[in-house]
């Protein structure tokens, strides 16, 4: 698809953008993608993601407005949480330590790519879309593999 050369129609941020294109799904995928967005949001807000000390500098020395949030709880090493004290950033490509850092590119990615669980966002499925993938491979598994049972 050719999405990492992807350029901004003109006149748009990649907000604009971003909220274009999800004016233009299904209002059932709208409101997922706006669930899903909201969440990231909130955690980037309140929560805040793990990152080492070399690249909480390189976010600051962008000008990022930051601050610590303690230590995350799923880093062995002791990385700090930080959150986002100003709005989202429309992109952070001048941050070229992370690519984790949220941002209305990332989003506009997302919808771009067809990326329904927002991985690249770094979000999996829920249990409930676990479970419900799981079923659907075990049902058509025998499809998958001619001349095999389904179980």
């Amino acid at each position: 698809m050719g999405y990492k050369q992807i350029t901004l129609p003109p006149g748009h941020t990649w907000k604009s953008y971003t909220l274009y294109l999800l004016n233009t799904l299904p209002p059932d995928l709208q409101d997922h993608y706006v669930q899903i967005f909201r969440t990231s949001v909130k955690f980037w807000k309140d929560t805040g993601g793990g990152f080492s000390e070399d690249v909480i500098n390189d976010i600051k020395n962008h000008g990022y407005k930051i601050k610590r949030n303690g230590v995350s709880n799923f880093s062995k090493d002791g990385k700090q949480k930080i959150i986002f004290d100003q709005e989202m950033p429309d992109d952070t490509d001048d941050v070229e330590s992370t690519k984790d850092i949220p941002s209305w590119k990332r989003m506009c990615y997302c919808i771009l790519k067809n990326d329904y669980l927002c991985r690249f966002m770094g979000f999996g499925p829920t249990k409930v879309e676990a479970q419900r993938i799981k079923a659907i491979k075990q049902k058509y598994a025998a499809i998958a593999r001619p001349g095999r049972r389904s179980i």
